[in-house]
């Protein structure tokens, strides 16, 4: 997801917030916009670190796959070699 749509999103969830807020303190919906704004902001700025984070993790979690793969194929490969080995060990001795 990029990193703008997140940070929409995010910072709607903080107007709901707020709207939540007010509504259960029982005051008027739009009376003071400052604090709109700074429960926009606030809930951007907490979206566009856990995006930093996911990111991260997600780069993270590929380097892991990769180093992985490459153990699995090197781990084949042996395997292949010993059974070479093993056959031609076996073919002298028959």
């Amino acid at each position: 997801m990029p990193m703008k749509e997140n940070l929409i999103g995010w910072a709607a969830f903080g107007l709901a917030v707020r709207f939540y807020q007010l509504g259960l303190q029982k005051l008027p919906l739009f009376n003071n916009p400052s604090g709109h704004v700074l429960s926009m902001v606030g809930c951007a700025a907490v979206g566009g670190w856990l995006y930093t984070i996911e990111v991260k993790q997600l780069d993270a979690m590929r380097d892991r796959r990769d180093i992985l793969l490459a153990n699995r194929f090197r781990r084949a490969q042996e395997d292949q070699e010993r059974e070479r080995i093993l056959r031609q060990v076996m073919k002298k001795v028959s």
